[in-house]
């Protein structure tokens, strides 16, 4: 393979995890409102049940909330630890003895003065055997990222299905609901 066609594979793994990390972000943002709105109203809810008289059926309601915060909870937890590197891909500074001179791991361990040296002796060889290197650990992380991300929302769409059914049990069930 050639070197070219290496890069050309960086470019896109790079744009794998750019692109995880985007829909994560968007991910936490949406979790992040939905938690701040519905905190207040479990204060609510709580008054509410007690106003109602259902005693077995607050039980079961009150399960149904902790399962949505549940959900919620190991969703953003699963999106955070997604942005999270793996610390393989922080220790990733040199191959075969040779210092990375194409990637932030390598470079940022570096002075400016290791960093030219090291690019003044760079052959085409060593950077092919780098961004084969590169390529592996990136293909790595884009792997981890999205199972993470898939989990999360999986989590996600659980919470929902769960605040759905404690919309209709305040609506429907409940008298005197929303």
């Amino acid at each position: 393979m050639r070197v070219e066609d290496l890069q050309d594979t960086l470019g896109r793994l790079r744009d794998w995890i750019d692109n995880a990390d985007t829909k994560t972000s968007v991910l936490i943002a949406v979790l992040a409102i939905l938690l701040a709105f519905t905190l207040p109203e479990i204060k609510d809810t709580k008054d509410l049940l007690q106003r109602s008289g259902f005693t077995v059926l607050n039980d079961v309601f009150i399960g149904v909330w902790i399962v949505y915060l549940t959900y919620l909870f190991l969703s953003l937890f699963h999106a955070l630890h997604e942005l999270t590197p793996h610390e393989e891909w922080l220790e990733l500074t040199t191959v075969n003895d040779h210092p990375i001179v194409t990637d932030f791991s390598g470079i940022a361990s570096l002075s400016l003065d290791e960093y030219t040296a090291a690019v003044r002796e760079t052959d085409e060889e060593q950077l092919r055997q780098e961004l084969i290197r590169l390529c592996y650990q990136y293909g790595q992380s884009v792997r981890h990222k999205f199972q993470h991300y898939i989990i999360a929302m999986f989590e996600f769409r659980v919470a929902l299905l769960t605040q759905v059914v404690i919309f209709v049990w305040l609506t429907v069930v409940l008298p005197g609901g929303v």
